[in-house]
């Protein structure tokens, strides 16, 4: 950990000190793999959040996008983002997914097709604690990789999800107003999609008795 940052620092000060910028970038990368395996712990917090690993994997791969070429990143450097993937997915980290999958993408070291598969993994099984708003931000990057490969009907039940973590938030809180809030914005989404005039209408109703 202290390798790395203070590579880091070195590289960030000094752009010309290529070879501490790639010492920093595989330090970062040891960082995450040994905490995946369990080998390398936080001093304070809990291991399994994944967050922050994801922030480390972003740093690591702004550097290394300046050091190396796009289409010659180092093998260990797909590999180890891979395995934080495949991490978030196994832990259900709704926030951390998103943020590596995104690192991914703009990357190009993921396909759409990857992300999409992931994300269905993610939320398969989501319970009744999982915060909605995070199970929501899941269901909204897979809309958007739906519309992007042309899924119209992946993408039409990705909205359906979207719409329905707004209504588990409704479901949560207590007051009459905060559950108009929710309803009023799920009836937004509806209507930006497009169609799903009976649902809307439903809504509506729902909306005026609040």
């Amino acid at each position: 950990v202290l390798r790395a940052r203070l590579a880091d620092i070195a590289w960030y000060n000094d752009r010309k000190l290529g070879d501490t910028g790639k010492v920093a970038v595989a330090a970062y990368a040891e960082i995450i793999e040994r905490r995946i395996a369990g080998e390398l712990h936080r001093t304070h917090g809990d291991d399994g959040h994944l967050l922050d690993l994801a922030d480390i994997a972003q740093r690591m791969m702004i550097i290394a996008a300046r050091l190396y070429k796009t289409n010659a990143l180092p093998d260990f450097v797909n590999e180890v983002l891979t395995s934080l993937f495949d991490a978030c997915i196994q832990a259900r980290s709704y926030v951390a997914f998103i943020k590596v999958a995104e690192i991914g993408l703009s990357f190009k070291l993921f396909e759409w097709s990857t992300v999409l598969a992931g994300a269905e993994k993610t939320v398969a099984d989501t319970e009744e604690q999982d915060y909605p708003m995070a199970v929501q931000g899941v269901w909204e990057l897979a809309e958007r990789g739906y519309g992007i490969i042309g899924d119209v009907d992946n993408q039409k039940r990705a909205q359906h999800e979207i719409v329905e973590q707004d209504l588990k938030m409704r479901d949560q809180v207590g007051q009459a107003s905060a559950e108009a809030h929710w309803v009023r914005t799920a009836i937004g989404k509806l209507r930006q999609f497009g169609g799903n005039k009976e649902w809307i209408a439903k809504l509506r109703s729902e909306l005026r008795d609040l």
